[in-house]
């Protein structure tokens, strides 16, 4: 979170630092033998069934909707194909083509989705309905992927085929929209007003600067709206938002951008409680969201669920957690918590390490619970002495060996985990794995989780005892650095992405017909340099992520960042249920 004291994300934090932008020049595809696709692949086999026999179909048409429920979608995808080879599924194999085209969708893998969804023309009513609809979407979000790639004839053919479905379906004005956009018939309303509430000066002056600048260049760039940007000097801390929001509202601008500062957004909701113009906050910090406020930053709590998922799905179920003292280091952990206990997994221990000190041995220690080895030892070694003693200083021989090898013994770690949460700032990582290597942790059988903060391009320089990390990444933003370095002769921050993002996606709400705050709540979200964005009702928002695994003198992508969110799943999950509703993400 941006917090007044910016002690979350830390403007210090190097994943933010101005000289350490994101080129990932060295990345390489992923080699699927050294990173498994599934938790049930072994090696030089296909995937296996962990299933007991005695399973019914309808165990498993329940077990699919747990795993959906979840946001489990590789196991929703593997019971699904389980369901679907039954000996008796008794009825419940549309649920099984549904579930597998559900949790295909889930994983971006449209076109096999539609292919699943091939023999539900046939069933019943209910089924037959929601795989329209889901068949539907899956081509409209083709369209949309197709259109961001500038791929105007592909997304046309999606859009026909969406036309088949197009009847009562609840994303029409979707496809209206698309259409709008490839015969440039989208709507220019007047100027749009954006109110910029940005650090101008102080200590956070330079950042901010940088932003505006971002802002003023997707301005230049927007040809199909018309915008002018108002910008004011909140300062670099709480106080400074009052008289900057003053003026602005003299002005009555269609929306804000900003401010920076958590403090600010908490300063900026007492003033505008009920402000019909929505507010695109770039703080990451959950708890300032309202209805009206908007976050647009990035939030450690969802990258922290995103990984904790991977990790699951990759056959982890034994977490560990090596966690910094800092705001930051309480809220991300909190969120891996909970989304263990969702997943079913379990956290086997947690330490906390004060970040200030270069010597984290002591935590490490706690973690591998070394003190109970230590203990153990002395009970048995002073066992032995007591009853060498009671014998007449004699022992059987093995008794006496043992007591010989005690006396010499290390006490052994305890590594029953098999991965271990580290939401470490990148450059600090190796400061920490170079001690954990002195314990024997640094194994190939630990996966070790990290966030964003880890998504600098001198990870690698201190990636040396990592032999299998994994992390959610930033989308490669070669386009936006290069357009930028050329324009302003500098290199753009970290956040500067978010800058000219916020004000591309304002005038795309604003081209499209209906309230300006309730376009922002479409439920395909929208796609930008910084990634895709939904938002929510309660101000919350979700982003799709990059995931990048790391191993010694390697950075590799496990999965590309979305070009668009997936469409949102349907409740209930099973249309024999009740008639599908489309609802908001949990996110």
């Amino acid at each position: 979170m941006l917090s007044g004291q910016l002690c979350a994300l830390d403007l210090n934090d190097s994943w933010l630092n101005l000289d350490e932008m994101d080129d990932f020049s060295t990345t390489e595809p992923l080699s699927e033998q050294t990173f498994p696709v599934t938790p049930y692949q072994q090696e030089g086999e296909g995937i296996t069934s962990p299933l007991p026999v005695q399973l019914t179909g309808e165990d498993l048409a329940d077990m699919i909707t747990q795993a959906l429920e979840r946001h489990d979608f590789i196991l929703a995808e593997h019971f699904s194909r389980q369901l679907a080879q039954h000996p008796a599924p008794r009825g419940n194999l549309p649920m099984a083509a549904y579930g597998l085209a559900l949790s295909l969708s889930q994983q971006e893998r449209y076109s096999e989705a539609l292919e699943a969804l091939v023999p539900l023309q046939n069933a019943g009513s209910a089924f037959k309905k929601a795989a329209e609809q889901l068949a539907g979407t899956l081509h409209l979000q083709r369209a949309e992927i197709a259109l961001f790639e500038k791929d105007i004839f592909l997304a046309e053919q999606e859009l026909r085929q969406f036309e088949t479905y197009s009847y009562r379906h609840p994303e029409t004005l979707r496809a209206q929209r698309l259409w709008a956009e490839i015969t440039s018939e989208a709507k220019q309303n007047h100027y749009l007003r954006v109110g910029v509430l940005l650090p101008l000066s102080g200590t956070h002056a330079s950042i901010g600067q940088n932003l505006l600048k971002a802002m003023q260049a997707a301005v230049f760039e927007e040809t199909n709206q018309r915008i002018i940007l108002y910008p004011e000097d909140t300062g670099s801390d709480a106080q400074g938002i009052s008289d900057a929001l003053q003026r602005l509202q003299k002005l009555q601008p269609d929306a804000f951008i900003g401010p920076l500062l958590s403090t600010q957004v908490d300063a900026l909701k007492k003033v505008l409680p009920s402000s019909h113009a929505p507010i695109l906050a770039l703080s990451s910090d959950p708890h300032v969201a309202a209805p009206h406020v908007h976050l647009f930053g990035y939030r450690p709590d969802q990258q922290t669920r995103l990984i904790a998922r991977h990790a699951v799905s990759q056959g982890k179920n034994r977490f560990a957690a090596l966690v910094p003292s800092t705001p930051y280091g309480y809220e991300v952990f909190d969120a891996f918590r909970d989304e263990i206990a969702n997943l079913g997994a379990q956290l086997i221990v947690t330490n906390f390490y004060n970040p200030e000190k270069p010597d984290v041995s002591g935590a490490l220690e706690t973690l591998l619970q070394l003190d109970l080895a230590r203990d153990n030892l002395r009970g048995e070694k002073e066992a032995l002495q007591k009853e060498f003693a009671e014998l007449g200083n004699a022992l059987p021989d093995e008794k006496l060996l043992r007591l010989k090898e005690i006396k010499k013994a290390k006490p052994a770690a305890v590594v029953d985990f098999d991965a271990l949460f580290l939401p470490a700032r990148a450059d600090k990582l190796s400061l920490i794995t170079s001690q954990m290597a002195v314990y024997d942790l640094d194994r190939q059988d630990v996966m070790l989780l990290g966030t964003a903060a880890w998504d600098t391009a001198n990870l690698l320089k201190g990636g040396d005892y990592i032999k299998d990390g994994r992390f959610p990444a930033l989308p490669e933003k070669t386009y936006f650095t290069q357009k930028f370095t050329t324009d302003f002769q500098e290199n753009p921050n970290a956040l500067a992405s978010l800058g000219y993002d916020a004000v591309t996606i304002l005038a795309q709400a604003a081209r499209t017909s209906g309230n300006l705050k309730e376009n922002l709540l479409r439920a395909e979200g929208f796609s930008g340099v910084s990634g895709a964005i939904r938002f929510h009702e309660n101000g919350l928002s979700e982003r799709g992520y990059a995931l990048k695994a790391i191993s010694p003198g390697k950075l590799l992508h496990v999965k590309q960042s979305p070009k668009i969110l997936p469409p949102q799943l349907p409740s209930p999950l099973n249309p024999e249920a009740a008639a599908p509703v489309w609802r908001y993400s949990p996110w």
